[in-house]
This record gives structure tokens, C-alpha cells and sequence, in this order.
């Protein structure tokens, strides 16, 4: 079977659950690499409009939930991926772990390659031109 790329968004307020997370990621998952990420606060909210887009009912209570804090991103490889309905089961198990360990949802997975560039965003050049 083929592999499936992926990626793992740890909020700024499920941090302190990296260690334990980040050890389970890598025991089910080939971690490709991983970032810290910094969104300008002032644009934090719109951000998470832009990355989560109509699936997000309120990014402001979103935000209040993950907090604004440098985020991580993990990028994973699954090398067995169990694909149903067009999801990886051993993702959407992880996340739901992950939830379970942090005690909240702060805890975001994805495909890699359509939600990477999202978390990549402008937010620089937006404030250069006062967006």
C-alpha cells in the first residue's frame, strides 16, 4: 500500500503534552520534520478562518480554546495507512488519542500537502500593507 503524508498540529495550549505526544507520534508514524510556527496575534483569528475555513463555527472561540502561543507542526509519514471513505483510520485514531491525553481539542490532523500551505500563510506581508 502506498504511503500517506500527514500532519499533526499541536495548539500552543495542548503543549504541554508534547513530549508524551510527540513519543507516540514517532512509535505509530515516520516523522518527516517538524516546525514552530508564530502567527502574528493581531491576525491569529483570521488565520484560523483561513486554515480551517467553513469547518470552523467560531474562530474566536477557537482561538480562546488553542491559544495564540507558537504552535507545532509534525509531518508524518504512515507507512501502513488504513484508508476508508477517503480518511486514514490510523490518523483520525491518533487525533482522538491525542485529544484524550491533552483533554481538550488541541490537537489539529490533516493532509499534509492540502493544509501545509495553509498554515504557511502571509500574515508578514499583510501586515506590511496594513491588511
Amino acid at each position: 500500500m502506498a504511503n500517506d503524508l500527514n500532519l499533526f498540529v499541536l495548539w500552543a495550549n495542548g503543549r504541554h503534552k508534547e513530549t508524551e505526544i510527540i513519543t507516540d507520534i514517532n512509535r505509530h508514524f515516520e516523522i518527516l520534520q517538524s516546525f514552530e510556527i508564530t502567527w502574528t496575534p493581531k491576525l491569529f483569528t483570521r488565520n484560523l478562518s483561513r486554515f480551517y475555513g467553513k469547518k470552523l463555527p467560531s474562530a474566536v472561540k477557537k482561538k480562546r480554546l488553542c491559544g495564540t502561543g507558537s504552535f507545532l507542526v509534525i509531518c508524518v509519514n504512515d507507512t501502513q495507512p488504513r484508508i476508508h471513505n477517503g480518511k486514514n483510520l490510523n490518523i483520525i485514531a491518533a487525533k482522538a488519542r491525542y485529544r484524550q491525553i491533552i483533554g481538550s481539542n488541541c490537537i489539529h490532523a490533516g493532509d499534509l500537502q492540502r493544509e501545509a500551505c495553509l498554515l504557511y500563510t502571509s500574515d508578514a506581508a499583510d501586515d506590511l500593507i496594513g491588511v
